[in-house]
């Protein structure tokens, strides 16, 4: 569980909204909320949705 510097922002870097500090992007570091995370359909780690990509060329949306 990510916990962040004191004096670091706990917003969330995709949405700002102030994120309930969770999780981590595993590319960026970024903190994310819940409702922006992704998971990557290969590795299965979290990522922010400035650093996934979504496949809709393939049957249902692939991160």
């Amino acid at each position: 569980q990510a916990v962040p510097p004191v004096g670091v922002s706990k917003a969330c870097s995709s949405c700002v909204r102030t994120a309930d500090v969770k999780e981590a992007c595993s590319q960026c570091d970024r903190f994310v909320c819940e409702s922006c995370s992704r998971l990557c359909s290969c590795c299965n780690t979290v990522t922010c949705s400035l650093c996934s990509v979504i496949d809709y060329g393939d049957v249902g949306e692939q991160v």
